[in-house]
């Protein structure tokens, strides 16, 4: 009797998981032979895992977002490389870059309303100098301690390394480590008065978040005297009504878009340095013809460098 329930569990499994993939690849033609294939493979590990007792609705979820990174663009060209992207630097990519952009706003806004007298652009009459200037030190301080206590707790500064568990026992990036710099010879004469060593200790993520912050403050308000000379031009007040108050999602974005932007490469050329988990997840994105060339090509370095024997 428990026999025939194992087998009617298995092929209930089996059931939903085929209609599930099969709902998804009937879209397109070029997708049904991909389709077909993956249904027989999962037939067959479904009864293998039916001792297991696992969730059929689980594995429907990897599978469909196995499909998303093989089949859309990834990396320059495939999506899957994007969410990687904002997932493994949370803080830097997302959270400190768009809260900087809001405080800049806010405070801006605050000194302005309270101390501005001085003009700043006739595109936008009513940003001042004080409101400027005021919203950039509050933006360079708010950056500091955001970035200080994010830090501090492992869910923010841990890599991604899977879609469904945390990893919250990793090892912490070194952008987010204590380290020690040399002092810049123009006030290493200050270490020396006091008789201490030349030698500065912090961590480089706090310097990244004033050099965000300075670009936040000083260069992203030009997005929005960009998108108010646009407006006037047109003789529009906003780009839409969505947000009742505020205008359009551009009118909001305006400065996002372009701090996005500075984000993007600043992280990319200064920041980011080389994941080898990821380097091989990007590997397995590749066709198998691809994949032995990088293997050949890596083997190569390695003999050439002395690492491994000659095969």
């Amino acid at each position: 009797m428990s026999q025939e329930l194992n087998e009617d569990d298995t092929i209930r499994k089996r059931n939903i998981l085929q209609e599930s993939i099969n709902n998804e690849f009937q879209q397109t033609p070029n997708s049904q032979q991909k389709g077909k294939r993956t249904c027989e493979a999962i037939s067959s590990s479904a009864t293998s895992a039916s001792s297991d007792d696992e969730d059929p609705l689980t594995v429907v979820k990897e599978k469909r977002l196995n499909r998303l990174k093989r089949i859309l663009p990834q990396s320059s060209d495939k999506l899957g490389s994007y969410v990687d992207k904002l997932l493994s630097h949370l803080p830097e990519r997302f959270l400190v870059p768009v809260s900087m952009i809001i405080c800049c706003d806010i405070m801006s806004y605050m000194f302005g309303f309270f101390f501005g007298k001085t003009p700043l652009i006739k595109i936008s009459p009513k940003k001042t100098w004080e409101g400027f200037i005021g919203g950039a030190f509050s933006t360079i301080l708010f950056g500091l301690v955001l970035s200080y206590f994010m830090m501090e707790n492992p869910l923010f500064v841990c890599p991604v390394e899977s879609y469904y568990q945390d990893n919250l026992n990793c090892t912490i990036p070194l952008s987010f480590q204590y380290r020690e710099f040399e002092a810049p010879r123009p006030f290493s004469f200050l270490f020396k008065i006091f008789r201490q060593q030349p030698i500065v200790r912090f961590k480089p993520f706090l310097f990244h978040s004033v050099v965000m912050a300075l670009f936040a403050s000083l260069i992203g308000p030009f997005g929005g005297f960009f998108a108010s000379g646009f407006k006037r031009a047109f003789k529009i007040k906003d780009f839409g009504d969505i947000i009742p108050g505020h205008g359009g999602l551009m009118d909001r974005f305006d400065c996002q878009l372009l701090m996005g932007t500075f984000v993007n490469v600043y992280i990319s050329s200064f920041i980011r340095s080389p994941n080898p988990h990821k380097i091989v997840q990007q590997i397995l994105w590749l066709t198998n013809d691809e994949q032995l060339a990088v293997y050949n090509s890596l083997q190569e370095q390695l003999i050439s460098s002395g690492l491994i024997p000659p095969s």
